[in-house]
């Protein structure tokens, strides 16, 4: 055989063995482009959706429109797909080549006439897993804005807009693990609207698709629900995410198990236009989990908590037709302004709970605190607190009776379109809410990522932070337990005892208000002293800051200050004297100057 031979089927070989991602290509595409060129750099793009969808095909290829540029009318065919270490990804270019967003994000318009069917995206995800679309804004489809169909898994939409949509902004059908992030949708289900078709859909939603993340999403304004887990979509996760003005509701779970609703911010408006009912005049449920009788899919193993509700018909829905709802946790929610804060259809729950939850409904309420033919059997209610009394079963071990003590105390009947951020919603220091709530122990679905306990937790959109549930004691609270890192000032420390043991100091404040730094910054201890000396990142726990020094201080030494990373929490004066072998001393604020978290100051430290 000769060497040229040889090497020949070496080189076959190897193209054989060779994946077909090793071919993957970065397509371009604006509207000063030209189809007759290669597409692979900006001074080569490509011009228009049609060259994309005749022409990209191999596994791992991507396409980037650029950014201020808008292509009308022609619906975006994605039948290739990506892999694991190579995903397909439709996003976003600015310059001569950037990936991302400068100015304006690309914008597809569908001009109310592309997709030529209702069911259909204006961005279809058809070719298979690993696909990620992002950076994109979509507008005017006459089906849905992006849609991931059949198969599609581990679909990613990432910073995609959908505005002006007939029917969802963006869904998963029958394909798993789907992830929405960074994601805003408003003015969809507008056929429904419009009165062209008979029913609704939810404009971010999973549908047969299992394991679906929807997280710091924006639904606004639109017709059908919010958010929605439909059939079967079990495992799925919806949290940080902001919903208003959703017509019919606000976040469903229907037909499917396994799924939690966490830290989201739904509320209702004075917007008509958006108004399921007329009495009471507002927008659909918060938040509604059950089944529907003609799906032979059941809900069970839901866990809904941590939510702030506020201005809308009911906050909580509890309804089955036919199927029952098994292992429902509904704890930790704070639900305001509500014609009803439970509606629960008559026995159809077991083995089921609602704890820690705060009542407030508006004024003048049809219902109140609940709607319901009768008291529910195997649901327990305990540590509730209702702003007025209760009755029945729903009169629980542990309540709390009167008004909450939040932050924003009025006008929870005139709410409007981005009146709302979370901070409202904000315990205040004295509030009988606190150390009152159920201790949901280690099993905590507190206990799950991310985790709760980290002060510093922010949801983008929303300013919302949520507090380790022993921040302010011993004991959980009762409420979707939020603080604000503005306004009202938090309470006093009284004083601040200052130990030390050889290379070991010990910061201890005589009430808990130090949340766990879970987010990485670090405390800083600064002392004037004589010589250098260095610390350890410091231990937090419960009230007590422990350093740990680089050498034994002998000599007196001046405490100046304990700061954080993103801004002075403390401001103390006072003399730490070290001894042989050791030294306590305790300074109250006639010398020292000891508040809690410092105003304008975000994430971690020092709470309530």
């Amino acid at each position: 055989m000769t060497l040229f031979k040889i090497l020949k089927i070496y080189l076959l070989i190897i193209i054989f063995i060779m994946p077909l991602s090793a071919f993957a290509e970065t397509y371009y595409v604006k509207n000063d482009g030209n189809d007759n060129l290669a597409g692979t750099t900006d001074a080569t793009a490509w011009a228009t959706i049609g060259k994309v969808n005749s022409s990209v095909s191999a596994t791992g290829d991507d396409v980037y429109f650029k950014c201020g540029d808008t292509w009308t009318g022609t619906r975006l065919y994605v039948d290739w797909y990506g892999t694991s270490g190579n995903r397909a990804i439709i996003g976003a270019y600015y310059g001569d080549g950037t990936i991302g967003v400068s100015g304006n994000k690309p914008i597809i318009d569908g001009d109310n006439s592309a997709p030529s069917t209702y069911t259909d995206g204006l961005i279809y995800v058809v070719g298979g897993p690993y696909v990620t679309v992002e950076n994109i804004k979509i507008i005017n489809s006459a089906g849905h804005g992006l849609r991931f169909h059949t198969n599609t898994d581990y679909g990613y939409a990432d910073n995609v807009d959908a505005q002006d949509i007939d029917n969802a902004g963006i869904m998963w059908w029958y394909s798993d693990n789907g992830k929405a992030t960074d994601c805003t949708i408003t003015l969809a289900a507008m056929a429904y609207h419009r009165g062209e078709i008979g029913d609704w859909p939810a404009c971010l939603m999973a549908a047969y698709s299992q394991n679906a993340e929807f997280q710091n999403c924006k639904v606004y304004n639109v017709h059908g629900e919010g958010i929605g887990l439909y059939k079967n979509s079990h495992g799925g996760l919806v949290e940080k995410c902001l919903v208003y003005n959703a017509e019919k509701v606000g976040i469903y779970i229907e037909g499917s198990h396994d799924c939690i609703i966490r830290h989201n911010l739904v509320y209702g408006t004075t917007d008509t236009t958006y108004h399921r009912y007329t009495n009471p005049p507002q927008s659909g449920a918060a938040i509604w989990q059950g089944d529907e009788g003609w799906v032979p899919y059941t809900s069970y193993n839901n866990k809904i908590y941590g939510n702030l509700v506020a201005y809308t018909a009911y906050g909580f829905v509890g309804a089955s037709e036919g199927y029952g709802l098994t292992n429902v946790e509904v704890y930790n929610n704070t639900f305001i302004g509500c014609d009803a804060t439970f509606w629960i259809s008559a026995s159809i729950f077991s083995n089921s709970a609602y704890r820690n939850n705060i009542s407030w409904p508006r004024s003048g309420a049809n219902y109140g605190h609940y709607r319901g033919t009768s008291d529910t059997l195997s649901l327990v209610w305990s540590n509730n607190n209702w702003s007025t009394s209760v009755s029945g079963d729903r009169s629980g071990t542990g309540d709390v009776i009167g008004v909450p003590s939040l932050s924003k105390t009025t006008g929870w009947d005139t709410l409007t379109a981005g009146s709302l951020d979370g901070t409202q919603f904000a315990l205040q220091g004295g509030a009988d809410n606190i150390d009152a709530g159920y201790n949901v122990g280690s099993s905590s679905i507190y206990d799950q990522t991310p985790n709760v306990d980290e002060s510093d937790w922010t949801a983008t959109p929303i300013s919302v932070a949520l507090e380790d549930q022993d921040g302010h004691g011993d004991s959980w609270e009762i409420g979707g337990d939020v603080y604000t890192t503005t306004g009202n000032p938090p309470p006093e420390v009284e004083s601040v005892t200052i130990s030390s043991s050889g290379t070991e100091v010990v910061v201890d404040f005589d009430q808990t208000v130090l949340a766990p730094g879970g987010d990485g910054s670090t405390w800083a201890l600064v002392m004037d002293m004589d010589g250098a000396v260095s610390f350890s990142s410091p231990s937090i726990d419960g009230d007590e800051i422990t350093y740990t020094l680089s050498r034994t201080v002998w000599r007196q030494e001046t405490f100046v200050s304990l700061s954080y990373t993103q801004g002075t929490i403390q401001e103390v004066g006072g003399t730490l004297l070290e001894a042989i072998p050791s030294y306590s001393g305790t300074f109250t604020n006639s010398s020292l100057d000891v508040y809690g978290k410092a105003s304008g100051v975000s994430g971690g430290g020092i709470s309530r």
